[in-house]
Parts: structure tokens; sequence; C-alpha cells
């Protein structure tokens, strides 16, 4: 039987299995604003499935790279605004991992093992880049810096 909460939050949202209609342009709000749902009469929140797993976010990488091909200063801005969403899709897998198994927390700094595993998987990748341009320079950086130098 449906909690009558439950019986609201059905009539209110609307859960769709087609992750390409993603609303892009909410991707540049920071973690502190969290967008609402658009005041519009007729408005539809819809939630889309994300599953956050090793194998997935080195796929949607892999994935990426292969739609743009080569890497030139025509294209440099969209591969990167791609790959850095996936950073953050890892910095969650990570968080997640870190919560749901303490017991498997890295070493050194506030990281999951899992997490730590992912990501030098996933430098390894973009190291192995042959570009002309600065990607994927900063993306590697940033991740080095936040997950090996704490």
């Amino acid at each position: 039987m449906q909690r009558e909460e439950d019986t609201a939050r059905t009539q209110e949202e609307l859960f769709v299995k087609e992750p390409w209609i993603v609303d892009e342009s909410y991707e540049w709000y920071s973690e502190t604003l969290k967008p609402d749902p658009d005041p519009e009469e007729d408005n539809i929140r819809i939630w889309v499935p994300l599953d956050l797993n090793h194998k997935a976010i080195l796929r949607r990488l892999r994935f990426i790279l292969d739609r743009y091909g080569e890497i030139t200063w025509r294209n440099e801005s969209d591969v990167f605004g791609d790959v850095a969403r996936l950073t953050y899709q890892i910095e969650k897998y990570d968080q997640i991992n870190l919560a749901r198994n303490p017991e498997k927390k890295a070493e050194k700094g506030e990281h999951s093992k899992a997490g730590l595993e992912l990501v030098k998987e996933f430098i390894s990748i973009l190291e192995g880049l042959e570009t002309c341009c600065d990607f994927p320079d900063d993306i590697i950086s940033s991740l080095k810096a936040e997950f090996f130098e704490n």
C-alpha cells in the first residue's frame, strides 16, 4: 500500500529512461545551488537514471573521445566540457563508494580505493591522447590534485 507522501510524489514526477534528454543547461550550477523545478503550471519534473560504476564512466569517456575523433583547436572546448562532466560523475562515484564501504577507504586522503582506481585509469586514457591542444592537461592536473596530492 502506498503512503500518501509516495502517492503525491508519483503524481508530480515522471521517470524516463532516456538519458539523452537531460537538460545540460543545469550542468554549470554550483553544488550549492540546486535548480528548482520551473514554476510554470504545465511543468513536469523528470528524473533520468544514471549508472555510476567504473566500467560505465570509462565507457562514457571512450565514447566522447571516439565521437570527436582528432582533438583540434576547433573542438577542444567541446571535448573539454564533455570530459569535465565525467569528473563530476567520478566525484559522486567516489563519495558514494566511501559512504557505502568506509572500510575500503584509501590509506591517504578522503577517497575510496575504488575511486582512486577509477581516476588512475581515467588519467591513463587522457595521458595517452595525442593532441596539439591544452586539453586534457587541466583535467589531469585537477584530478591528480584532488585524488593524489591530499
